[in-house]
């Protein structure tokens, strides 16, 4: 893989189980979204990620986007390591990783599919 640095924005895309009771989905999806902003905070390749960090509810209302922007961006394969470490679903990041072509942050809005340039 090419280590070239990536764009300076990171998406990390945390769904609940769907096991779970719906009260244990919800104290689920909280206990990702504080250990996800907590690599964000503190793990040493996040740094850059620290300062400006959007949590936003997804667009089904099951799960959670975190939007984090950097001030100087990080190598694709941190990217990668980062989203799986902070939980992210794991499709999407493979769709990124293996997808072919130049990367792109894969989400999905109702049943359209929209990709968005890092």
């Amino acid at each position: 893989m090419k280590r070239t640095i990536r764009g300076r924005r990171i998406s990390i895309d945390l769904d609940p189980d769907e096991t779970l009771s719906a009260e244990k989905r919800e104290k689920d999806l909280e206990k990702k979204k504080q250990k996800a902003l907590k690599l964000l905070s503190t793990y040493p390749i996040c740094s850059p990620f620290n300062q400006q960090v959007e949590v936003r509810n997804s667009p089904s209302g099951r799960g959670l986007h975190i939007i984090a922007w950097s001030t100087r961006g990080l190598f694709e394969r941190e990217l990668f390591l980062l989203r799986k470490i902070a939980g992210d679903d794991a499709m999407r990041i493979y769709l990124d990783e293996y997808g072919g072509g130049r990367m792109k942050e894969v989400l999905f809005t109702m049943k359209e599919k929209v990709k968005i340039d890092g």
